[in-house]
């Protein structure tokens, strides 16, 4: 400020400075570190955005005080203290932004940058699963392509997170139906929920150019949506809408969101406009609105969310009996809770079987019925061509299910196909790169092709996303058993019981594994502390098996593989490629065996 000139005329000039300098510097600061690595973390960081607001904020609390200070006759001291003020909380603005993120989970303490961030060979990234899988999708995202974050639930119930994750879902499996538009799988796209994450980073490891963002509202019967499309490469936005809806229009909101999409990315049509995206399988409201229930449960993947899916889904079929998805979730659900032992064959398979014959009806054009029908064949009625013509023909209705090839490339497997298993595994990767299950099938079929180095690949990339996934070790310590890394075996083993505790098949494949080790009597130690409680509680006849084939009892293992026989146990239909039986091939009993499940007899070409 000049000394000698008038007070307001000296103070009129001091403010139109000001406001010119406080500008320039916002400018600079967003604009001087040019350093592609610093200005990527800087917008990691959000601190370019919060430069921009504080900016506007800044320039108009400035504004607005030149205005009201004279009007109620505030001294002039009073706007050089706001002036300082406002060039104070600049820099803590920037420092703030710099070191915390605010989430849906509060403020936190922002991570700092891997080393490896920026790596343009390896296209590593901060997901583990993607950074270091080792066959995380390579090249530039395709110019037509999406990602589908999880909608935040911004209802005053936090239970209607159901209905947000459900509203996500129908709107990537609408998308996922308009040509030429390649949107990443639910699984990787959920793999973001209740992240702050950069939208530049998330477009570079799911490999999209655009995102698709936004928050749901549901207050009794009326829906508010909130929708964002986003540009991965700038942050930029492309387009924002909300809507205000009755629940009762939900189907043709999802299907208006998609064509607004599919409009904004300038995306033709091949179908006539009235064919649908976004399908209504029920008119039935409160039906479709459990299925979501059904469906968010089932997600969860633990056993209380199965069974809970279980109710949820019988609830839909009970207020629609001809809800072709919700017969394929009961079936999905049943498969898994067979999958995980959870349940006996005997407990699942016919109420697979009824609800994936329900799901598919008379003339089924639904994908998904159709997968869940074929895996449910596979697994538990062993009818592998059937199996397989199911397969065939929800992919020819929808070829880029990450779920179809994941459970087609498993059936391969079991028939001895490893190559083509390999193949269909990679699809389904592609399509759903940060997926931990797919990533988990890749090894297996490394596995069973005896890569077991590169099936340790997969099962540890896995690690490195999620310390505790519970299926891992039951996939990783027989990849080190195969390699002759027998102490990490047991390692694995001990540490999961204590974990998880002593399931019996993890002392299976401990005792199996100290038996191949050498350590015999401690093998036989631990197999006869199964048998004891074997007498307590019903053992699964295949974790004797596993252990006396291990041990060199031929007509043991052979006489509890026929149990398995009668207990329709699944692990049977993975007996002609599972290394670990490979010391009973040559016995005569074996290769009938494989032919009474209706498996070929073991001279597959690709093993």
């Amino acid at each position: 400020m000049q000394p000698d000139c008038p007070n307001l005329e000296c103070l009129s000039i001091v403010k139109r400075e000001t406001r010119v300098h406080f500008l320039h510097i916002l400018t600079m600061s967003a604009t001087h570190s040019t350093a592609s690595g610093f200005l990527k973390e800087l917008k990691r960081r959000k601190v370019l955005r919060a430069a921009t607001l504080y900016a506007i904020v800044g320039f108009a609390l400035v504004e607005a005080a030149d205005i009201i200070f004279p009007e109620l006759s505030f001294p002039d001291s009073a706007f050089d203290i706001l002036l300082v003020l406002v060039f104070l909380g600049f820099p803590v603005t920037l420092v703030g932004a710099w070191l915390f993120d605010i989430t849906s989970a509060g403020v936190k303490r922002t991570q700092p940058m891997p080393r490896d961030f920026t790596d343009p060979v390896s296209g590593t990234a901060e997901a583990p699963a993607v950074a270091e899988s080792p066959v995380a999708a390579d090249g530039p995202a395709p110019e037509k392509s999406i990602a589908v974050l999880p909608f935040m639930n911004m209802s005053d119930d936090a239970e209607n997170e159901y209905f947000s994750d459900g509203v996500t879902e129908e709107i990537i499996n609408a998308l996922a139906n308009v040509p030429g538009l390649r949107v990443a799988a639910r699984t990787s796209a959920f793999s973001f929920k209740g992240e702050n994450r950069d939208i530049t980073e998330i477009g570079r490891q799911l490999r999209v150019t655009t995102v698709l963002e936004g928050s749901v509202r549901k207050a009794e019967q009326q829906v508010r949506i909130a929708a964002q499309l986003v540009n991965t490469a700038d942050g930029f936005h492309i387009w924002s809408e909300v809507y205000d809806r009755e629940f009762c229009d939900i189907f043709a909101l999802q299907e208006e969101i998609a064509r607004t999409i599919a409009d904004k990315l300038k995306l033709q049509f091949l179908a006539p406009s009235d064919t649908p995206l976004v399908e209504g399988q029920t008119q039935n409201l409160e039906a479709y609105n459990l299925y979501l229930k059904g469906r968010y449960s089932w997600n969860q993947r633990t056993v209380d969310g199965l069974r809970a899916s279980l109710d949820y889904f019988q609830e839909a079929i009970a207020l629609d009996d001809a809800y072709a998805q919700a017969y394929a979730g009961l079936a999905d659900a049943y498969s898994l809770l067979g999958w995980y032992r959870y349940l006996s064959a005997d407990e699942v398979f016919p109420r697979i079987r009824w609800a994936a014959e329900k799901a598919i009806g008379e003339e089924c054009c639904v994908p998904e019925a159709l997968t869940s029908h074929g895996y449910a064949r596979f697994l538990y009625e062993w009818d592998f061509p059937g199996a397989e013509a199911d397969f065939r023909q929800a992919m020819s209705l929808d070829p880029n299910s990450p779920t179809l090839h994941h459970w087609y490339g498993e059936f391969l497997m079991a028939m001895g196909r490893l190559e083509e298993a390999r193949e269909h595994l990679r699809r389904a990767h592609e399509l759903d790169p940060l997926s931990l299950t797919i990533t988990v099938g890749m090894g297996w079929s490394e596995y069973f092709l005896g890569r077991s180095e590169k099936a340790i690949e997969h099962y540890e990339s896995v690690l490195a996303m999620k310390p505790n996934f519970v299926i891992v070790p039951w996939f990783l310590g027989p990849a080190y058993v195969q390699s002759g890394q027998y102490s990490k075996a047991v390692t694995l083993y001990n540490d999961s019981m204590e974990r998880l505790g002593e399931h019996p098949g993890l002392v299976a494949l401990l005792a199996q594994a100290h038996a191949l080790a050498g350590h015999v009597d401690l093998a036989q130690e631990i197999y006869s502390g199964l048998e004891e409680r074997d007498h307590r509680a019903p053992v699964f006849a295949d974790y004797h098996a596993l252990v006396l084939t291990a041990l060199g009892e031929t007509d043991a293992a052979i006489g509890y593989l026929e149990k398995a026989f009668d207990e329709r146990s699944w692990v049977l239909v993975f007996l002609k490629v599972d290394p670990a039986y490979e010391p009973l091939h040559s016995d005569p009993r074996f290769p009938e065996l494989l032919t009474r499940i209706g498996l070929p007899d073991g001279s597959g070409a690709d093993l």
